[in-house]
């Protein structure tokens, strides 16, 4: 009977490096995958579409840390929090790249 090769385990560093703080295109839902990106960090990319994807992910934990919490939840309930809804306080993005779907 065949059997699994068990693989060394990877060993965790003190500090990432600002490549490794991009992560993964794969989003979590767990919670954050990386350590926080600086937005300095971004232009010393080693291509631009690293620096892209930076800055993305920079303007991501920007946006989410502007708002930690939902304050129209209470108001998401029942047949009129359906039929009225409340207007959120919109945020401005750091770069126009924030909003992209994709990083090319």
């Amino acid at each position: 009977m065949a059997s699994r090769k068990t693989k060394d385990p990877v060993p965790l560093k003190d500090s990432p490096t600002a490549l490794e703080s991009i992560g993964t295109v794969v989003s979590t839902f767990s919670g954050p995958s990386t350590s926080k990106l600086d937005d300095a960090a971004a232009p010393k990319m080693p291509d631009v579409s690293l620096q892209r994807l930076a800055t993305q992910k920079v303007g991501a934990q920007m946006a989410s840390a502007s708002v930690p919490f939902n304050p129209l939840k209470p108001f998401e309930f029942g047949l009129e929090g359906g039929h009225t809804p409340h207007a959120g306080e919109p945020e401005e993005p750091h770069d126009r790249i924030d909003s992209a779907s994709t990083v090319t």
